[in-house]
C-alpha cells in the first residue's frame, strides 16, 4: 500500500516535469493541466500514504488525476512516445489506486 502511494506519487511528479521534459511547453494549456492536476496527484498520493479505504478523499482525487492523464494523452496531438508516456503512467495510476482501495474490501 505504501509503495503503491509512493509510486503514484512519483508518477504525479513527473506529470508536472513531463511539459518541459517532453518538449510541450508551446502549449499552454498542456503546462498549466499538467503542473496543477500532476501537483494534485503528487499531494494526494502523499497524504493516502498508510490509508487504504475506498472512501479515503486522496485515493479518489489520485484516481480522478490518472483518468484525466489517461484521457489527456488522447485529447491532445502529441507525438506517440509522448502520448505513451503521459497514458501509460496515467493507466497505472488508475490500476495502482484501485488495488490500492481494494485491499481493504
Amino acid at each position: 500500500m505504501k509503495t503503491r502511494n509512493v509510486l503514484t506519487a512519483l508518477f504525479g511528479f513527473w506529470f508536472v516535469i513531463s511539459p518541459w521534459v517532453l518538449g510541450l511547453t508551446i502549449h499552454p494549456v498542456i503546462v498549466w493541466t499538467s503542473l496543477c492536476l500532476g501537483m494534485l496527484q503528487l499531494c494526494a498520493s502523499l497524504l493516502a500514504l498508510k490509508k487504504s479505504k475506498l472512501n479515503i478523499l486522496e485515493n479518489w482525487l489520485t484516481l480522478l488525476t490518472g483518468l484525466w492523464f489517461a484521457i489527456f494523452s488522447i485529447n491532445f496531438t502529441l507525438s506517440f512516445s509522448q502520448t505513451w508516456s503521459v497514458g501509460l503512467l496515467g493507466i497505472l495510476t488508475v490500476a495502482l489506486v484501485l488495488w490500492n482501495m481494494d485491499t481493504t474490501l
